[in-house]
Parts: structure tokens; C-alpha cells; sequence
């Protein structure tokens, strides 16, 4: 099997692992090393710092758009909902003036969805409601607090900012060398907001911290499941006690298990259900997330008359943290978990059939000494009349670990 050998010193014949003790337990970062999820944890909760402008409402056939203020820095944004065929939302924020294009994937949608005609009607001047599908669904966005609600058939499926945790952190030009910020930014590089060091690599932000973030309630949902690749449970734990969940791809060689550190491949769709309906939040962004995860079931409180008990429902709260680009996500009303898979594959497209070989057997181990090693495996297959159809080659084979170059 790959990776195993006998340990020298050890009775001969004794099978045992080739990974050495604590081998790149320090190799990768820990959350509590990521500048951008401190920053965004020592927000408070509940103290939303963003307010949309009402007056600045514009209705299209893409769907609505209006501003945003940072009520302390004064800087907008701009908040675009829309409702997208086959009962799925996408609310998207950006900044309004940035000093440089902020990324966007632009590779992940198979094309433009297609979209509904969204109504308004405001409510007060507090308050707007955007309706679609004969007013089955619904969206209500709120002035103060700013938060934002999905509602299917008059029933509230999802709250956005229900925790005041929407950060948008804004680029900005670094200060002249030898300028009177010049200490100011010796101050920032300790929070990591102009460079980061970890171990020998340092990553150099040249303007500024740049993270997003967003916090959603699932009213009624305890059990949420997703965001591949993780060596954990199906059902995703709560994060309160520990560390997030971290979607980076890494090749973590002896990952452990019940880990929530990022393995191969990241998909940042996550599924919430119970009984009757099934809801996924899509978030989609290419740069290191974090999410954390908070769950509250159901139970029972005292109410004010003290002679009766009421229930209170399950929620579980998100909060998705990403380092860089704009907040772009999706939310898809199920009902089912099939329909959820349907919204998310008429979003980024159905899965490929694989090529007939790689339903064949494919032999793969951990490197191969030098050619005569890949020979003499080869040809081991023959002696013992085993078919194969594809040998794959480690990393070894190139130039100094570089694809694409052959040694």
C-alpha cells in the first residue's frame, strides 16, 4: 500500500507507517494564524455598521440595486439582489468606487442565469419588499439594522446580517516610505493588514486588508452538511468550541481525521435540512474561507405568563469568512435535496461524464524512484497477468516540482 514500509530497528516483517511523528503538524497555518478571520471575529456582534440607502433604488430586469454606507467610514457599496429561475436568490456587494477592480470569478457560472422580474413595494421607509413568482417569494430588506430576509410562501427561510457581522474591507493606497504613516503602518503590519509572515513565506499585501464576510440564520435547521473536502463527519459540526471549517486546497500528506483543515479541493456549497425542506447557500469566492458554524435546537422556554412553555425552533448560524474579492452568493430554495443539486448544477454545470479509461484499474503509489522503478512495475503487472489501463506518475518526475517540465 502507498506510504508503508517496515521501521528500521523494529521486528522484521512488521508493517507500520512511513509518516514520522508529528510529520507537518506545523507545516500548515491554524486558524488562530489567519489575520483576516482575527479581524473579523473581534467585530462585535449585533452591531451592524452598514446601512442601505433606501432612496438610491433602481429596478431593472436584472433585478434591484441600492447603495450601502459604512455608517463610520462613510464609504459605500453596492448591494445587488436578484431572483434567478428555479427558486434561487444571488446578493451580491461590492464596493462602489474601489481604487482597483476587485476579483470576481469569472470561470465557475456556465453563464449568465437566467432572471425573474423582481416587484418593490416599500413598506415604510424603513423597509422594502421585493417579490416574484406571483408573490410566493419574497425578500425584505431592513434600513436599521441593515439585514436581509428570503421568505417562501410568507415563512422566513434565511436571514443575511441577522448577526451584524457584514464586513467589506475596503483597498487603499499604502502610505508614501518615509511618510508621517509610516509608524501608523508599523502599527497595522502586526494585525496583518499590510503583510503577513508565516514561517519563511510572507505575503505581501499591497493595498491593504481586503477580507469579506457575512453571517446567515437558517430559521428552522439544526443539520447542515457540505463544503467539501474535509477528512470529518457528514454532518458538520458546530464551530463554537473550536476552530472553522478552512476551505484551501492543501496537500496534507497523513491528514488526520475529524479535522476541519482543507484538503485537495474546496466546494463552498453547503445544504441545510430537516423534514420538509432542504436549502443550500452557495458562496462563491476563490480565496481562503473560513466558516463557522453555530447550531441552537429545538426546545423549550418559559413564556412572560409563567403558566405555559413555548417552543423555541432550531436555527444555525453561519458565518462565512472570505481573505480577498467581492461577497457573491447563492441561495437555493430546494425544496428538495434533488432540487437543490439541480440550482446548483444549472449554476456552474452538470457533472462530466469520466473517460472510459479511469473506469479501468489505475496504479498509483507514492513516487517511483527513477524510470527503471516505473519499468519494473510495469512489467510486474504482466509477470502476474494483471490489466491495467493508466500508471501514474508522482511529482518526482519533474523539474524541481514544477508541472509541466519533465526530469
Amino acid at each position: 500500500m502507498e506510504g508503508l514500509m517496515s521501521r528500521g530497528g523494529e521486528a522484521p516483517g512488521t508493517p507500520d507507517s512511513v509518516i514520522p511523528e508529528n510529520e507537518g503538524k506545523e507545516k500548515f497555518k491554524k486558524y488562530n494564524h489567519i489575520a483576516f478571520y482575527r479581524r473579523q471575529k473581534e467585530l462585535q456582534q449585533g452591531s451592524s455598521y452598514y446601512r442601505p440607502l433606501m432612496d438610491t433604488l433602481e429596478m431593472s430586469e436584472r433585478g434591484a440595486e441600492l447603495e450601502l454606507i459604512h455608517t463610520e467610514t462613510e464609504v459605500r457599496f453596492l448591494l445587488c439582489v436578484c431572483a434567478i429561475q428555479g427558486r434561487v436568490v444571488r446578493v451580491k456587494i461590492n464596493e462602489l468606487q474601489p481604487i482597483r477592480a476587485r476579483y470576481e470569478v469569472p470561470d465557475v457560472l456556465i453563464g449568465e442565469p437566467v432572471r425573474e422580474r423582481l416587484s418593490a413595494e416599500k413598506a415604510d421607509k424603513d423597509t422594502l419588499r421585493l417579490s416574484w413568482s406571483n408573490g410566493q417569494y419574497q425578500m425584505r430588506i431592513t434600513r436599521s439594522p441593515f439585514q436581509l430576509e428570503v421568505l417562501c410562501g410568507g415563512e422566513v427561510m434565511v436571514t443575511l446580517n441577522s448577526q451584524g457581522r457584514l464586513c467589506f474591507e475596503t483597498l487603499r493606497d499604502p502610505p508614501d516610505k518615509g511618510s508621517s504613516q509610516k509608524g501608523e503602518q508599523d502599527d497595522e503590519d502586526s494585525a496583518g493588514l499590510w503583510k503577513e509572515t508565516f514561517r519563511q513565506f510572507i505575503d505581501i499585501k499591497a493595498n491593504g486588508p481586503s477580507s469579506v464576510g457575512l453571517d446567515f440564520t437558517l430559521h428552522g435547521f439544526s443539520n447542515v452538511y457540505g463544503i467539501p473536502e474535509h477528512a470529518d463527519t457528514l454532518l458538520l459540526k458546530d464551530t463554537s468550541s473550536g476552530g472553522p471549517y478552512r476551505l484551501y486546497n492543501l496537500d496534507v500528506f497523513a491528514y488526520d481525521i475529524h479535522s476541519k483543515l482543507g484538503l485537495y479541493g474546496s466546494v463552498p456549497l453547503l445544504l441545510a435540512h430537516k423534514l420538509e425542506r432542504t436549502i443550500g447557500i452557495f458562496w462563491l469566492n476563490a480565496s481562503e474561507t473560513l466558516l463557522d458554524i453555530s447550531t441552537v435546537s429545538e426546545n423549550l422556554v418559559a413564556s412572560p405568563s409563567l403558566a405555559k412553555r413555548r417552543k423555541l425552533p432550531s436555527q444555525t448560524e453561519l458565518h462565512w469568512m472570505s481573505e480577498s474579492g467581492i461577497i457573491d452568493t447563492f441561495i437555493l430554495l430546494g425544496p428538495s435535496p434533488s432540487d437543490i443539486f439541480t440550482q446548483y448544477a444549472g449554476l456552474t454545470g452538470w457533472q462530466a461524464l469520466p473517460p472510459l479509461f479511469s473506469l479501468g484499474y489505475n496504479q498509483c503509489r507514492w513516487n517511483y524512484k527513477d524510470e527503471a522503478d516505473v519499468r519494473a512495475v510495469d512489467q510486474g503487472f504482466d509477470r502476474h497477468h494483471i490489466p491495467y489501463d493508466v500508471i501514474w506518475l508522482d511529482i518526482e518526475h519533474t523539474q524541481g516540482k514544477r508541472y509541466f517540465t519533465w526530469d
